[in-house]
């Protein structure tokens, strides 16, 4: 049986296995990079340079997570881990990106977890695309979706789309 996303339960360290990968060195192949290779035009590219960031500065992902009302972010011994391109089993759907946060020094423990949908230029959140990323995130135990773009909402914990789905949509404008 395929492993899911069981959050406080399983640790970091299975996260592999949860997108079917051959090993750990897969999964770390696909961590965020603050400086990709590639078209910084891209979405997968400008989602890597946005998430490493996050990673990086530990203010600044305490900010933008605390808009969201994940509190998890500021307690002892946890790491906020960003991955980019995490597909399913048939290749078919893969979120922009990953956010994974763990507790735990030793053996860390998956706490929260993301889905990542980001939009650059002029494009627009695909309401499609977002409700087959539901469907793959309730799959693993993804249940919440961050998307990113230039559409503007009210509030981070409101989405340019609605859906009927017991899923946590948010947006960043």
């Amino acid at each position: 049986m395929a492993k899911k996303i069981d959050l406080g339960k399983i640790p970091l360290s299975d996260l592999y296995q949860v997108f079917k990968l051959d090993s750990k060195d897969n999964l770390n192949k696909k961590k965020a990079r603050l400086l990709p290779s590639g078209n910084t035009e891209s979405e997968t590219t400008t989602t890597s340079i946005f998430l490493s960031s996050l990673c990086a500065v530990k203010e600044y992902r305490e900010q933008l997570l605390s808009t969201l009302c994940v509190n998890k972010i500021k307690t002892r011994n946890v790491n906020l881990f960003a991955f980019t391109e995490l597909e399913n089993e048939t290749k078919q759907e893969r979120p922009d990106g990953l956010l994974v946060i763990t507790s735990g020094k030793h053996n860390p423990i998956i706490e929260w977890v993301a889905f990542i949908e980001a939009k650059v230029g002029n494009n627009l959140i695909n309401e499609d695309q977002i409700s087959r990323y539901i469907q793959f995130g309730k799959e693993i135990g993804v249940k919440t979706l961050i998307s990113i773009s230039n559409e503007m909402v009210t509030s981070p914990t409101d989405s340019p789309i609605t859906t009927k789905s017991n899923f946590t949509l948010n947006h960043w404008s």
